[in-house]
């Protein structure tokens, strides 16, 4: 009786844990917008949409914001060390970034946002989170069959002199963020 009580005690505490990771409800959401499933997009650099795009002076100010008017999972911003061992990026590839992973070993969630420095780290860093998003789907596929499906439906995108890939529940309201703000 006692193990039975313990096992759900611990069952309980484990969903609470695991709902918890998220923001509150009463945050802004953006309409959701569809999504190809293409491994890699590019998108013009010329907006109809410039008088109403917000500039951001680096991104991780973009991604502040991202936070305030798109309700997703909780993350943490990847220590450099870890982008290294888990991207292969490093650097002297990008002139600015944000790298945002989920802060539970049970999500993939991913937000990974770089400003190249020149045309050829552009190839590199697509190619580098094309792996990263090949990696996770390797880890993930007999693992958590959900978060496999988000990892296999994301996509690496380009835009002018930028790159990223998010991996979400929401990747379709982070993406139509990221592009009304790059």
């Amino acid at each position: 009786m006692k193990k039975k009580i313990f096992i759900t005690t611990l069952l309980l505490a484990a969903a609470l844990s695991v709902c918890a990771c998220g923001k509150s409800s009463d945050e802004k959401e953006p309409k959701k917008e569809s999504s190809s499933k293409t491994e890699t997009q590019s998108k013009d650099t010329g907006s109809k949409d410039t008088e109403n795009k917000k500039s951001y002076e680096s991104l991780a100010k973009l991604y502040e914001d991202l936070e305030k008017n798109v309700e997703f999972e909780q993350t943490f911003e990847a220590p450099e060390e870890y982008v290294e061992n888990a991207f292969g990026i490093t650097s002297d590839m990008y002139e600015d970034s944000v790298i945002y992973i989920a802060d539970s070993e049970l999500s993939a969630c991913t937000v990974a946002i770089l400003k190249t420095t020149d045309k050829d780290n552009m190839e590199t860093l697509i190619e580098l989170l094309k792996t990263y998003k090949t990696s996770k789907e390797d880890e993930l596929e007999d693992y958590l069959p959900e978060q496999y499906d988000l990892v296999k439906d994301s996509k690496v995108v380009t835009k002018g002199e930028y790159v990223y890939l998010v991996i979400s529940d929401k990747a379709s309201e982070i993406t139509k963020f990221i592009e009304a703000a790059l």
